[in-house]
């Protein structure tokens, strides 16, 4: 197949707009008695696909493959019924460095495997392993059996290996197909047990209990893109695989990355001064808030969700001509992820209070960045920023080379010499390196929130008013609508409405006029992903469709959603929406 598209997209970092992205994908189906197999691949061409804040290109020539095959079999033991099976995929980026550290960007990108350079320090250039190849092998099966009349046991499992998910002395495997080379995987187990209860052939209870994984992205663990700019620092969204660290001295107080200008410390690491706080800035529409040094010590990489649901459910006919669905749930997350989060606060001086008349900006005096994206290397004596070393003293003379300060000032890696009338006290020194062509950045991640419990309802009622005429209502109930951010501590929205209903009225025919007409309830509720923050207010619409089928193949469908006009918005990021009207037609061969 292929597909060929120009839209906007949102993502946790923006706007895109995707400019004749291209689409392919091909499929294999085999079937043979009680086996089958598939494979496909789907590949991506993203044409002049950009940033609409920063303008940057986005260059994607992705590749994705999956295969798959299962088998089925029947005992005559309980009447169980057996499918089991095996799946492998593998997710191939090629993003040329404008979306994963996987090679140069700019006007013409070029990618790791194509640059005549040996970028993974194994002797050879230009292969396909110098890209983020990601490998995921799984093995599943499922048993149905009948206990009696009444009970049916359903027990099921897979287990799962991820290439980035590995573990010292985890289970050996294959590392990757084309290699050949082997890994200690992180083996991802996910049981489940089921439990239903039919007391008659109108009626069904079900219990069930299962542990499921939500693995990163590669996105999630090796994003690396320019979200936005704070002041004249680039402010970058990255993925966390490894973690990020905070630079602390010897004391254990947290360092700052100095602007002031003029400072003994600048563009150095620094303490933070007496009378400053940390400050996440309102920018990318976000508001401001202060937040507390002790918290920013380390942030851990982000790991599979373990996820453990337990769920009541009901499906049946009430009456003659109603049939109704209850589920209830509960889950538990070891490490729920959260969205992009600003991660690097700004330090504003606040000696003088946080607004003043005559200066109603606070002054920045650093910032606090991870310690692996500081633009900071160590020189070697292992202290962070500068320390003072007076004139004569031991340290004078070890420290400092012969003939340093006869070199011009911009040799001296920002050290300065302090003297008075004539006379040399000492000496502001560090050994640290700034680097002015990888500058210190601002940054947005992922963190783990750490254990999150979910609670949530759906419901549903479907009526047979005639053998033509159908009605069905919709009701969903989630418990929890904000988690606690350790670093801001502060709530952070989940992005989803406390509850919503929908419903809807259709007259089905097979031939001849046939329509539908309903609403749609959401309630406000706030939103908070990467750069996009707001609340979305509550909103009622009403659509319908009338269609017409006539020779058996073909329909004339008419939509128009949102007939009322109520001008909402559904995401933020995206545009508002009023009434949208379509004429589509559809034939079936």
């Amino acid at each position: 197949g292929f597909a060929q598209a120009t839209n906007i997209n949102i993502t946790g970092i923006g706007r895109y707009l995707a400019d004749d992205w291209i689409y392919q994908f091909f499929q294999g189906r085999w079937v043979y008695k009680n086996w089958f197999a598939q494979a496909y691949l789907n590949t991506s061409m993203s044409g002049d696909t950009r940033n609409m804040r920063t303008g940057g290109i986005v260059t994607d020539h992705s590749k994705f493959f999956h295969f798959q095959f299962q088998n089925n079999l029947d005992f005559n033991f309980l009447d169980t019924k057996l499918i089991w099976g095996g799946d492998y995929q593998r997710t191939m980026p090629k993003t040329f460095g404008t979306i994963l550290p996987d090679g140069k960007p700019g006007r013409n990108p070029i990618s790791f495997d194509e640059d005549g350079i040996d970028n993974d320090g194994d002797g050879e250039i230009d292969e396909w392993d110098e890209l983020i190849v990601t490998n995921e092998f799984g093995l599943y099966a499922q048993t149905q059996s009948k206990l009696n009349e009444q009970f049916q046991l359903i027990l099921s499992g897979r287990i799962d290996l991820h290439s980035g998910q590995q573990k010292d002395g985890g289970f050996k495997f294959l590392e990757d197909p084309l290699s050949g080379k082997t890994m200690e995987y992180y083996p991802q187990i996910s049981p489940k047990v089921g439990l239903l209860y039919k007391p008659n052939e109108k009626q069904t209870f079900r219990l069930t209990a299962a542990r499921a994984f939500n693995t990163p992205s590669s996105q999630g663990l090796y994003l690396d893109v320019l979200a936005a700019q704070y002041s004249v620092f680039p402010v970058v969204a990255r993925g966390n695989a490894d973690g990020y660290n905070y630079k602390r001295d010897a004391s254990g107080e947290l360092m700052m990355f100095d602007v002031r200008a003029g400072s003994t410390s600048e563009f150095r690491w620094a303490n933070m001064p007496e009378g400053s706080a940390l400050y996440i800035p309102a920018v990318l529409g976000r508001p401001g808030q202060f937040v507390n040094g002790e918290d920013y010590t380390k942030i851990e990489p982000v790991r599979s969700e373990e996820i453990w649901t337990y769920e009541f459910g009901y499906a049946g006919f009430i009456g003659q001509k109603m049939r109704a669905s209850f589920d209830l749930y509960y889950s538990s997350y070891s490490d729920f992820v959260s969205d992009l989060t600003w991660v690097t606060p700004v330090v504003i001086d606040t000696s003088d209070g946080f607004y003043a008349v005559e200066n109603p900006d606070p002054a920045i005096l650093g910032f606090i960045p991870t310690s692996e994206h500081s633009g900071i290397r160590d020189g070697g004596d292992g202290i962070p920023g500068y320390y003072y070393i007076e004139y004569g003293s031991s340290d004078w003379n070890s420290l400092i080379p012969a003939g340093w300060w006869s070199q011009p000032v911009e040799q001296r890696n920002g050290t300065k010499l302090e003297t008075a009338y004539g006379d040399t006290l000492g000496a502001w020194w560090t050994d640290d390196i700034t680097d002015f062509d990888n500058p210190v950045n601002l940054m947005l991640t992922n963190i783990n929130y750490g254990r999150v419990n979910l609670w949530g309802m759906d419901a549903s009622l479907y009526a047979f008013i005639t053998p033509k005429i159908t009605a069905d209502v919709n009701f969903s109930l989630l418990g929890k609508n904000r988690f606690w951010n350790f670093l801001t501590r502060s709530y952070d929205p989940v992005n989803a409405p406390k509850y919503k209903v929908n419903a809807k009225l259709a007259y089905n025919s097979d031939k001849g006029f046939h329509g539908n007409t309903g609403f749609r309830y959401i309630p406000e509720f706030e939103w908070a992903a990467g750069v996009h923050y707001g609340i979305i207010d509550e909103y009622l619409v009403f659509d319908t469709m009338v269609g017409y089928r006539f020779a058996e193949k073909y329909d004339l469908l008419l939509n128009i959603n949102n007939i009322n006009d109520n001008v909402h918005r559904e995401i933020i990021g995206g545009p508002k929406l009023g009434r949208h009207i379509t004429l589509k037609l559809n034939a079936r061969f």
